[in-house]
């Protein structure tokens, strides 16, 4: 094995050369045997031979230096002899020659063999002896002893790093040294290094760009090892002088000195933070434009040399490209208020972070204003009235976009100035102003306050202008505006009003001796108006200077005198012309009229006064009396009684009369006369009498003796009265007076006595059948009578006793529940008083049977048996100690409920029946109301662990002891606990099982009676254990982890990057706990995530990194005679970083490894091949970038050397995914067929497949549903077989691998066995064979209001169908159509009212029975019908109250949609189970189930966005 490793390894290095070397020369000579000697001290021996020479033969002594032999083309042989000591021996064959085969059997020390010519395949036998053992110690080819093993290749050889002129190389091995040599090609072998003990060297001293092949022998006992070799380049040069410049917002030009050892160039750029960008792969100049780049963005641009394939260093620089202009230039205030200002706005670019104005006057220069970062500058300085472009230039970090934003306009002219109003009219305006020095015309306009700008002249060369048909009383602005080159200055304005409209019909409504009265029409345009008055001769007096009345009265004036008076109407400060008109005061009226006497026929009066003379008239019942007098009284006589009459007083002074003075008095009505007495008692006397003719009044008074006269009545219309409040059996005198306009006549008078006094305060002592009567004694009483009378029989009177000197009495033998009359008399010497009365009933009995029950949250609920006929019952309750309440229920009722009582609180109630307010013995009971809930049991999430919950809750309503705690199913250290009243309301349940949904119970006690509420929470899921990757395939990894602890549903598993068939996916916690990721990017290295799922609650994450294997090298192929060179197929798809390719004997020992880089497709053999062997050379790609190292499967090609047959290349393949789908509950014995691909390619072979197996692993658990067998008909398929049908509802898909071997035969040779598995995934179509299901969560019974409301959600009926696709579409209706009418189902399954519902509505309409309502709701998917039936009860009035809580939650930002926040439910598990929730106010951040309550987020919530909902 030794001699035979040798011959390989010679004949290899021969073969390289012969590759490497060229035809140099050419034979003429004819000989059959060509040979040549030469002595010891020959330089050269050279031999030519012909084409037909059948042996060509050189032999040299010891010391020739050189030993040359060239032959034809047709050579069968070619031997060259050397001495030992001859330092080079060649060969050079023709194109023919079939075997070039060198032996080196001394140590000669060059011993190379070149093949000079053109060398064909097959060469038959080229040999070189040497005859004797150089003396030499560095041999330059090693010795191979026929009797000692070979020394081991070093392996693994693998470059570290390179540089321009260093190549750092390293290997695996256990030698005692090694030599590393390098080569460029068609160049000698040059040795870096004869012998280091280290499996790392440096070789140094090497050209840029340029390759070379490096060598590396083991070294042992002074012998060598076989060469383990590798190629590679070294860096070029990197290129120089990079310059960089701007081409546009988007681009940028390189240009560079071109690197001398370089041939292409690779330009990348890169953005501050970014990735390097490749712009160009490959380019062969020293220019280059890169291109798409974004506005104003700092770059790195490196320039990489290129030579081999092998990079340099780069030359790099930073260049910015330029900013992106801005846009819409606006000129957004020109001038403000000043004519030399402009103000520039622009809209930012997005790639600029500052700007550069400039402006150019016309046929200025461009001057820079300001370089700043705003978008908005203000130029000063300026000339008035010019145009300006202005530029704005964007810029970027000092980079200026060389195209600028740019626009034009024109500075304000200066204003004109000294605005004036010349004149001002009603309809008008005249204004002027001073020239403006900048402007050539000018514009004037106007408007009213609120209005728009009016335009009155548009341009006018005058500085004077009228403002026409204008509204009066009118304030104008008026503005005047300088214009020159179509821009205008700003304006000179002033306010100005124009005259109003006067007022009109100036009226003296009164006019007295010192004012006068004024009034007038409004004027449409004043707003005020100013009023002067005038005397003849006299000067103008302002009354008043501004009023918006339209009457005035002037006062201050003298007597009798004649006054001018104007009235004008102001608007805006302007006065209108003046309305105008004359009056005269009075002479002064006269002053305190009095009536002095007044009889039933006469008056009496007086007064005061300065006139000259009076008028005095009475007007009275139709007559009137006048008189003219000087004097200041009068009396009129003859005069009616009782009437009315107006007296007035007038006088008159130089002919004027003033204004007169009245007065009203009624002369006296005659007296009354006496009628009767009607009426006498203790404290009144009752009086009648005879009406008076002339009266329609009376006045009533009494007094007794020696007091005064009081008023009992001050004016009554009637002719009787009764005088009350008097004193028993006094004497009073009694008056009667007429009264009639004021004047009362002469007394009716009478003497009378009250009668005695009554007992009084009369009290009932109630019994069912009798009634204890007491009174108070009269002061002039001796003895009393009693009677009583039965008011419900209508029965006399009747006398209980006649006569007792007793203060008490009982009276009996009455009714129960009946109202007695009572009556108690005074007597005293045969005189009876009036009678003391009263009205008292006798007890109703009591009613029985007190029955107490607690009811609702905060109520009691009472009931008793009747007590016979009562007008109502008192039901009362008191706590110990505290106040009784009461409440009052209906005769017809023997139940109540008291409410609104604290919880859990002990009261005592009574029930009394109640007839003619007479209340019965009570019949009495203890109760305590129900316990409260526990108020808002909250359990955070941050309080929840795999091993504890932490609940706390809010205290219950009411009365309370302590509250008592538990856990369902009871489990941990302390599944039960107690918190007294006034404690911290938290508990912490440990020693929990992880993943377990529990039921937590928190129990108010009160007493001896408790009330529960619960809570449902689940402890954190525990994690997956020891998750590992079991297997990794190009697109697939399967991975397997141990059971999480405690309780979990399954297990969510994810990949990222997120690819292929199932990034993601869930196994069940009962199934096998593996999972095969497939559709995978071959290379790839992947995360792998597993969380243990329990409810909808995740463990953390246990992750595991695997890479995928690469995708195999396509088809290869050798050329042994160009020296076994290997060429392939490059690895499509995925991520791989280079290829190994192995070769081994046919004994499968290794024999040599090469490693190239990815992007290399060809690998030459570094050793010769012997012929007759069989040479196996395996390769595949392996992918490490990032660690993690996988390889793909390996290509095999069997090589055999001989000279008979061609090469055959043989590889093995992995089949592809096959897919396959079936109908569920199709019937057994389908068949489907999974094609073998062909897993062998050859160059001229013959090949067939023999001895083909297929089967499936038990591994998959399919046996029942799936078998395989062999295709009879063909070895490249399998055979499967579905023997049982499969429901999809339970399966819906069968993964496995089909597994299967065969021969592989070639020219009826039996090669190797081929061998390999499919995966394969038969998928179950579903078919409608399941029907929609109604959850069992359903309530049927549900509750309405009357009078529910159109469009009321009433109940959520939804069904769920177990198909999939269309098969479990579910579509909803209500069958009757008489339920249709008032009920309608949409497709949600949401049912709701179609119209309004009425108790008597749906009764008429014959649906409502027995109290009830039945909609029956219908679910179909098309193929199957599933019916359920809702009842709907209507509640009492006041039977629901509706209650509105705030609760408070905290929900971690950054959760996935879908988290639950809350679960309303459970915060109130009393509500009725037919509580339907809804948001008052629709919500896009969370959603609401509707029937469970349960809210959860509809979008990912960041705090910073918002933090309170």
């Amino acid at each position: 094995m030794g001699f035979k490793m040798s011959s390989l390894y010679l004949t290899l290095v021969f073969v390289m050369w012969a590759c490497a070397a060229t035809a140099t020369a050419t034979t003429t000579v004819v000989v059959s045997t060509a040979a040549v000697s030469t002595d010891s001290t020959a330089s050269t021996t050279t031999i030519t031979t012909d084409s037909t020479a059948s042996t060509a033969a050189v032999s040299t002594d010891s010391t020739a230096s050189t030993a040359a032999l060239t032959t034809d083309s047709t050579a069968s042989a070619v031997a060259v002899t050397t001495d030992s000591t001859a330092s080079t021996a060649t060969v050079t064959t023709g194109s023919t020659a079939t075997s070039p085969v060198t032996t080196a059997t001394g140590t000669a020390t060059s011993p190379v063999t070149t093949a000079t010519g053109t060398v064909t395949s097959p060469v038959t036998t080229a040999t070189v002896v040497t005859t004797t053992r150089a003396q030499t110690t560095a041999a330059p080819h090693p010795i191979f002893p026929t009797t000692l093993p070979e020394v081991e290749m070093p392996s693994g050889l693998r470059l570290v790093f390179r540089e321009t002129d260093r190549l750092g190389v390293e290997w695996t091995g256990s030698a005692d040294s090694y030599r590393v040599t390098y080569q460029v090609s068609g160049d000698i072998e040059v040795d870096s290094v004869a012998s280091v003990p280290n499996t790392t060297h440096t070789i140094g001293n090497l050209t840029a760009g340029t390759s070379y092949a490096v060598r590396v022998y083991s070294i042992e006992g002074g012998r060598e090892s076989a060469p383990l070799e590798g190629h590679w380049g070294t860096r070029p040069e990197a290129p120089t002088s990079l310059q960089l410049m701007t081409v546009n917002t988007d681009s940028l030009r390189a240009t560079w000195n071109a690197s001398s050892s370089a041939d292409f160039y690779r330009v990348t750029y890169q953005a501050s933070g970014g990735p390097e960008i490749q712009s160009v792969a490959s380019v062969a100049g020293a220019t280059h434009t890169i291109r798409s780049l974004s506005p104003g963005t700092l770059y790195t641009v490196r320039v990489y040399g290129i030579k081999n394939l092998v990079e340099g260093e780069p030359l790099l620089g930073d260049m910015r490209t330029e900013p992106e202009p801005p846009t819409n230039l606006q000129f957004t205030t020109v001038g403000i208020f000043r004519s030399s200002l402009l103000r520039i706005s622009w809209t930012a670019s997005s790639s600029a972070d500052t700007y550069r104005v400039s402006l150019e006057a016309t046929g200025g220069p461009e001057v820079t204003f300001s370089v700043l970062a705003d978008t908005e500058y203000t130029a000063t300085g300026l000339s008035s009235g010019t145009l300006y472009t202005a530029r704005v230039y964007s810029r970027k970090n000092d980079t200026e976009g060389a195209l600028p934003l740019e626009g034009q306009q024109r500075t304000k002219p200066k204003a004109p100035t000294n605005l004036q109003f010349i004149t001002v009219n009603a309809r008008s305006i005249e204004v002027s102003w001073n020239v403006s020095s900048s402007a050539d015309t000018y514009r004037v306009t106007y408007l009213a306050s609120g209005g728009t700008e009016t335009l009155s002249v548009n341009s006018t060369h005058n500085t004077t202008h009228t403002i026409e048909s204008l509204l009066p009383g009118t304030l104008y602005m008026v503005l005047v505006y300088g214009i020159k080159g179509g821009s205008e200055s700003v304006s000179i304005n002033g306010d100005q009003g124009t005259r109003p409209e006067s007022p009109t019909n100036l009226q003296f409504i009164t006019v007295d001796s010192d004012s006068l009265e004024v009034t007038w029409n409004a004027s449409s345009s004043a707003e005020t108006y100013r009023v002067t008055y005038q005397t003849p001769g006299g000067s103008q007096n302002v009354d008043i200077d501004s009023t918006s009345n339209t009457t005035h009265t002037i006062e201050g004036l003298q007597e009798v005198t004649s006054y001018a008076v104007r009235v004008y109407g102001i608007a805006n400060g302007v006065e209108s012309v003046p309305l105008l008109g004359m009056e005269r005061t009075l002479p002064e009226a006269p002053t305190n009229l009095q009536f002095v006497t007044v009889t039933t026929d006469s008056l009496e009066v007086t007064w005061n006064g300065s006139a000259e003379d009076y008028t005095v008239t009475a007007e009275g019942a139709g007559n009137v009396s006048s008189v003219s007098t000087s004097n200041t009284t009068h009396t009129f006589g003859g005069l009616s009684p009782g009437t009315l009459y107006t007296v007035r007083v007038t006088g008159m002074k130089n002919g004027s009369l003033s204004n007169p003075i009245d007065g009203l008095q009624g002369t006296k009505p005659e007296a009354p006369t006496y009628r009767d007495l009607f009426a006498r008692t203790t404290d009144s006397l009752g009086v009648e009498w005879n009406a008076s003719s002339s009266a329609d009044a009376y006045r009533v008074t009494y007094q007794v003796s020696g007091g005064a006269e009081t008023d009992s009545d001050a004016s009554t219309p009637n002719t009787m009265h009764t005088i009350g409040g008097l004193s028993a059996g006094n004497l009073y005198t009694v008056r009667v007076y007429g009264i009639k306009h004021g004047a009362e006549s002469e007394p009716l008078q009478l003497v009378l006595r009250t009668n005695p006094e009554a007992p009084t305060d009369l009290q009932f002592i109630t019994g069912t059948d009798s009634l204890q009567v007491s009174w108070t004694a009269s002061s002039s009483a001796d003895t009393y009578r009693v009677t009583y009378v039965n008011q419900t029989s209508g029965v006399a009177e009747v006398v209980s006793i006649n006569s007792t000197s007793n203060t008490t009495h009982a009276i009996e033998g009455l009714l129960p529940g009946t109202v007695y009359t009572i009556r108690v008399y005074g007597f005293k010497n045969g005189l009876e008083s009036l009678a003391l009365r009263g009205d008292q009933g006798t007890r109703p009995e009591s009613p029985t049977n007190l029955q107490l029950v607690e009811e609702g949250l905060d109520g009691i609920r009472v009931s008793w048996n009747a007590s016979g006929s009562v007008d109502n019952y008192n039901v009362t309750y008191q706590t110990p100690g505290g106040v009784e309440s009461a409440d009052v229920v209906s005769w017809d009722r023997t139940t109540h409920l008291v409410a609104g009582l604290p919880s859990g609180t002990l009261y005592t109630v009574r029930v009394y029946g109640i007839i003619n307010d007479v209340a019965s013995l009570p019949i009495q009971g203890d109760q305590r109301t129900i316990v409260g809930w526990p108020r808002y049991i909250t359990i955070p999430w941050w309080d929840v662990t795999e091993n504890s919950i932490n609940v706390t809750w809010s205290p219950a309503d009411g009365a309370k002891d302590s509250y008592n705690i538990s856990i369902s199913p009871p489990d941990g250290d302390n599944p039960t606990g107690s918190v007294a009243d006034g404690d911290p309301l938290d508990f912490t349940f440990t020693g929990l099982t992880a993943g377990t949904l529990y039921t937590i119970s928190v129990t108010t006690i009160s007493g001896v009676k408790g009330r529960t509420a619960r809570r449902n929470q689940r402890t954190d899921t525990a994690p997956a254990r020891n998750v590992s990757i079991t297997e990794a395939t190009e697109n697939n990894i399967n991975i397997t982890w141990a059971a999480a602890a405690g309780a979990k549903d399954n297990y969510s598993i994810s990949i990222f990057p997120s690819d292929g068939d199932n990034p993601t996916g869930t196994v069940d916690e009962e199934d096998p706990l593996v999972y095969n990721f497939t559709g995978l990017t071959p290379g790839t290295l992947y995360t792998i995530s597993v969380r243990a799922v329990s409810g909808l609650v995740y463990s953390v994450a246990r992750t595991e990194i695997g890479r995928t294997k690469p995708n195999s090298p396509g088809d290869i192929t050798t050329d042994i005679v160009s020296a076994s060179i290997a060429t392939w197929e490059p690895s499509t798809g995925g991520v791989f970083s280079g290829y190994e390719i192995i070769y081994t004997t046919d004994d499968g020992s290794p024999h040599h490894t090469i490693t190239v880089n990815n992007g290399t497709t060809t690998a030459p053999s570094p050793v010769a091949l012997t012929i007759g062997t069989v040479y196996t050379l395996e390769m595949y790609a392996f992918s490490d970038d990032g660690g993690y190292r996988t390889e793909s499967e390996r290509k095999i090609v069997t090589v055999g050397i001989n000279t008979t047959a061609p090469t055959t290349l043989l590889q093995t393949c992995r089949p592809s995914f096959q897919q396959f789908s079936v109908l569920e509950e199709t019937a057994s014995n389908t068949t489907f067929n999974v094609m073998i691909p062909d897993s062998t390619s050859c160059h001229n072979c013959s090949i067939i497949y023999k001895d083909t197996t297929c089967f499936i692993d038990d591994v998959y658990n399919v046996s029942s549903y799936v078998v395989a067998n062999v295709n009879s008909s063909s070895t490249t398929s399998c055979n499967l077989f579905i023997i049982s049908p499969v429901d999809r509802e339970t399966t819906s898909s069968i993964r496995f691998d089909v597994s299967w071997t065969r021969s592989v035969y070639n020219h009826g040779y039996n090669i190797h066995k081929d061998c390999g598995s499919i995966p394969v995934e038969i998928v179950v179509v579903d078919t409608n064979d399941n029907p929609p299901v109604f959850g069992a969560d359903l309530k049927t019974t549900l509750y309405i209001r009357d009078q529910t409301p159109v469009d009321t959600i009433l109940a959520v009926a939804s069904a769920q169908d177990a198909d999939t696709g269309t098969n479990a579409d579910v579509t909803y209706s209500i069958p009757s159509s008489k339920q249709s009418e008032y009920f309608e189902i949409d497709s949600d399954g949401v049912v709701t009212t179609r119209r309004e519902l009425t108790q008597n509505l749906l009764s008429q309409s014959g649906l409502l029975l027995d109290e009830e309502v039945e909609v029956v709701v219908m679910a179909t998917d098309g193929v199957h019908n599933t019916t359920t039936t809702l009842s709907f009860r209507f509640l009492d009035t006041g039977g629901v109250n509706a209650t509105v809580s705030t609760l408070e939650v905290l929900v971690p930002e950054e959760e996935a949609a879908g988290t639950t926040v809350i679960n309303l439910r459970d915060q109130r598990p009393f509500d009725d189970d037919n509580i339907i929730y809804r948001f008052t106010h629709a919500s896009k951040s969370f959603e609401l189930n509707s029937t469970s309550g349960e809210v959860t987020t509809a979008e990912v919530l960041d705090r910073e966005q918002e933090d309170v909902y």
